[in-house]
């Protein structure tokens, strides 16, 4: 699909099961111990920061694919790296995740570069979970992320024409409790609403 700017494509697929200790960032498991200066918190940068940057995608000569798969679960020893490798793969710029299953809400870089932005549940149950990972480089274009529940997350990225702004979906199942289905929608129109109009907006969604 080419919307001018950058061609996008959304990828459905499982990634076979392959687990991890706990650490508290806010309370992200499965993922390798931070030495404290590598722990990041939930945060953005400038407009300023980011314009003096070296744009080297998202912009009209090239092309930035997006991926979009169910893991059933990150909570797992080494299921990062399994994912992360086969994101280079499949050449991903930016891929997310959904059922991660990690608690709380951060942002962590692996040791191979990429950038993992998650957001889950605040009660320490495994359960739910959205995460996005951007390929080596692309946390350059980062503008701002916000974890918003264990179901919704949303990204902005700066393009060199015009910015995008990602909403990372993981819908209730039909059987939720309506009060979850309500809340749920609810912010993700609020966030809709408060993103610039002139921004190109995607939504990488599990429809459940």
């Amino acid at each position: 699909m080419d919307i001018g700017l950058t061609s996008l494509f959304q990828t459905n697929t499982h990634v076979t099961e392959t687990a991890t200790e706990e650490i508290n960032t806010t309370g992200c498991d499965g993922l390798p111990e931070l030495s404290q200066d590598t722990r990041m918190t939930v945060s953005g940068e400038s407009h300023k920061e980011t314009n003096d940057r070296k744009m080297e995608v998202l912009s009209t000569k090239t092309k930035t694919r997006i991926g979009f798969w169910n893991v059933r679960t990150m909570y797992e020893t080494g299921k990062l790296a399994q994912v992360t490798a086969e994101m280079r793969r499949y050449n991903l710029h930016i891929l997310g995740i959904s059922e991660s299953r990690w608690t709380g809400s951060g942002r962590y870089r692996t040791n191979t570069g990429e950038t993992v932005l998650y957001s889950g549940r605040d009660d320490n149950q495994h359960h739910e979970g959205v995460a996005g990972i951007l390929r080596k480089g692309m946390e350059k274009c980062l503008m701002e992320w916000k974890p918003i529940s264990s179901r919704l997350m949303k990204i902005r990225m700066k393009g060199k024409h015009i910015n995008i702004t990602i909403m990372h979906c993981y819908e209730p199942t039909n059987n939720s409790k309506e009060e979850s289905k309500d809340t749920f929608y609810d912010q993700l129109q609020a966030k809709l609403e408060s993103t610039p109009h002139h921004e190109i907006k995607r939504m990488i969604v599990d429809l459940n």
